[in-house]
């Protein structure tokens, strides 16, 4: 939701989240369940306008991308044909 809103992410590193999340590129992943990671990350993206600004925008353009009705359309189309219906 971050990333369709034009926001920085910040997300774990966990099954589904680094499926979208790519570290460094349109989002930060900090290690499960490690609250001093996530403290570190948000500080230095609270210091840092200009990352902010990379990854928000690397972040929306992933969701136009990837998670556009459209998209999803195509997506559910081939899962359907995948069933063989």
């Amino acid at each position: 939701e971050a990333m369709a809103c034009g926001l920085p992410c910040i997300g774990s590193a966990v099954a589904g989240v680094t499926d979208v999340v790519r570290d460094g590129q349109n989002g930060i992943l900090v290690p499960e369940s490690n609250p001093v990671a996530l403290a570190v990350a948000l500080g230095r993206l609270a210091t840092a306008a200009a990352r902010r600004y990379a990854l928000a925008k690397a972040g929306l353009e992933c969701a136009r991308t990837s998670f556009s009705s459209g998209r999803m359309w195509e997506n559910f189309q081939t899962f359907i044909g995948s069933l063989g219906c």
